[in-house]
């Protein structure tokens, strides 16, 4: 039935009805049909994107069962007013849904100190986040990597920097990182940092000096990174 295809918003609606536990009796058919009948790039894709679902709804769920500072409760509500605002419901709520708890997961973990899973990639400062979750011009913005696991970026032109939050994202080849790139910074992408095969399931990291950048974008690198990408970037997420 489903024929080797690739994700389409169907199928993402069904992965994120089953992460999200409320898939009708139809909706679980279907998903199990799939499992059953897929080629094998859609059965993984459809397997990852129910995974970094569930991932990113479960550490909303733990952080916010922790006592938070005063503060934060503003920030959280912040943080999901404009992720609704950037992501309209129209005829997908659910993916809407997903976007607000991915903004709202990003701001408790970095308002509270928390980071799930792994340490921080870098060395992140508080002030910095600080500076970021507070500015009057902060933007959240989610995006589901090809490979599977997502991605979720808090950033402030303000304060010159942005947060980035993985949750459920595979490892590069053997052999090989996974580097940022500030693109729009300068003629040539800027490097922000790598991230090997033990800090990219679940890693938060302060991307400083944004310097007008544009975009946030990923390369497959050589241990140790590169001065300019030596691939295509597999996945770019807009600064504005």
């Amino acid at each position: 039935m489903f024929g080797g295809e690739l994700m389409d918003d169907d199928y993402t609606d069904l992965a994120l009805a089953e992460a999200l536990g409320n898939a009708t009796l139809e909706e679980r058919r279907a998903a199990a049909q799939l499992r059953a009948t897929a080629g094998p790039a859609l059965r993984h894709e459809f397997d990852d994107t129910v995974a970094a679902t569930s991932q990113t709804l479960a550490a909303l769920a733990f952080v916010t069962a922790i006592a938070p500072p005063p503060t934060l409760r503003v920030r959280v509500l912040t943080a999901i007013g404009q992720a609704g605002a950037a992501s309209p419901r129209r005829s997908r709520p659910r993916r809407w849904l997903i976007g607000v708890a991915a903004a709202a997961a990003a701001v408790v973990l970095v308002g509270i100190g928390v980071i799930v899973g792994h340490q921080t990639v870098g060395t992140p400062t508080t002030s910095t986040a600080e500076q970021v979750i507070t500015a009057a011009d902060a933007r959240t913005t989610t995006a589901l990597f090809p490979r599977g696991g997502a991605a979720t970026v808090v950033y402030s032109k303000s304060a010159n920097a942005a947060i980035l939050l993985l949750s459920g994202v595979q490892a590069p080849p053997t052999g090989r990182v996974y580097q940022m790139w500030l693109v729009g910074k300068a003629p040539q992408p800027v490097s922000a940092g790598i991230m090997t095969g033990q800090q990219v399931s679940a890693a938060t990291t302060v991307v400083p000096d944004l310097d007008g950048a544009t975009a946030l974008a990923f390369s497959v690198e050589p241990p140790g990174g590169s001065p300019q990408p030596t691939t295509q970037p597999f996945a770019a997420i807009k600064l504005g």
